[in-house]
Formats: C-alpha cells, sequence, structure tokens
C-alpha cells in the first residue's frame, strides 16, 4: 500500500496524476546508480533520512514537491525523469 508523505498531493499534481490513483513508478535507484551516489550520500545532501531514500526506491511513500525537486536537482535530472505516471 503506498502511503501519502509530506506534500504527496502537490508532487501528484505536479506530475498530473490524480491524488486518488496515488501510483507513481520510479527510477530513483536508476539515477542514483548513474551519478554514483548512494542513499546516504543522497540523504545527507537533501536532508533526509538513508531509510526515507530507501522508502521513495520502494514506492512505500513518494516525497513532498520540494524534497522530490532538491532530489532531481542533486542527481542532475528533472523530477518527471525520476517519478512519473505509471503506465500499466
Amino acid at each position: 500500500m503506498l502511503r501519502e508523505f509530506g506534500g504527496m498531493r502537490q508532487l501528484t499534481e505536479f506530475l498530473g496524476v490524480a491524488v486518488e490513483e496515488k501510483i507513481l513508478r520510479n527510477c530513483l535507484k536508476q539515477r542514483m546508480q548513474e551519478q554514483k551516489m548512494s542513499q546516504k550520500e543522497l540523504a545527507r545532501r537533501i536532508g533526509v533520512s538513508p531509510t526515507l531514500i530507501k522508502s521513495w526506491q520502494d514506492g512505500t511513500y513518494n516525497p513532498s514537491l520540494d524534497k522530490a525537486m532538491e532530489t532531481a536537482k542533486e542527481l542532475g535530472c528533472a523530477v518527471e525523469d525520476i517519478w512519473s505516471k505509471n503506465q500499466q
């Protein structure tokens, strides 16, 4: 079950997903590997715990819009390059 965290409403609206859907896929782990960045390092840079980064990767939680934007900036890409609608 996907749980709401922080400003998920802002993130889903930003990505054009109905809040009720709460279905986002992410390629956070892949982006971190491309940048050779660990969960611990990304967490330190954006001011969250490594456990929260893992929860984002697993899809257990989604970040608030501001944390999603900080994450994308640290990984050198756009928010949409990490989180997007789940195409099923």
